[in-house]
């Protein structure tokens, strides 16, 4: 029985989301982001991860109490930006994503139920 190349590499992809899961205790998901826009939705995942292909606006799931995730944000190529939608962040400014590439910027939110907050840590 001959395997799809493109099987192949669905499994490995799932076969490293369970490492994942294993090594962060929390749900895992690689999701990749090839737009200009994307809504991001907490049933992929507590931890999620995207490599940016494109400029990019996120929109926030709705607020939940008690809610959190964190995305690690690969550049990619490069020169890229994000926008996220809603969310408050510390001093009122929003991080500007790191436009170098091959790099990742780490972004964690939590929820009180009325807003999202941002936390940032960039440039690995």
């Amino acid at each position: 029985m001959k395997v799809s190349r493109y099987f192949h590499k669905r499994m490995l992809r799932k076969i490293h989301c369970i490492i994942k899961f294993l090594w962060f205790y929390k749900v895992y998901t690689q999701v990749p982001y090839f737009c200009a826009a994307k809504t991001i939705s907490l049933t992929n995942g507590t931890v999620q991860t995207c490599t940016l292909t494109n400029n990019c606006t996120f929109t926030m799931p709705t607020a939940t109490a008690g809610k959190s995730f964190t995305l690690f944000l690969n550049t990619g190529a490069g020169s890229f930006t994000s926008t996220f939608t809603s969310v408050k962040w510390s001093g009122g400014t929003a991080p500007t994503i790191t436009v170098t590439a091959s790099k990742v910027d780490i972004i964690s939110f939590v929820s009180d139920g009325t807003s999202w907050y941002g936390a940032y840590s960039q440039n690995y």
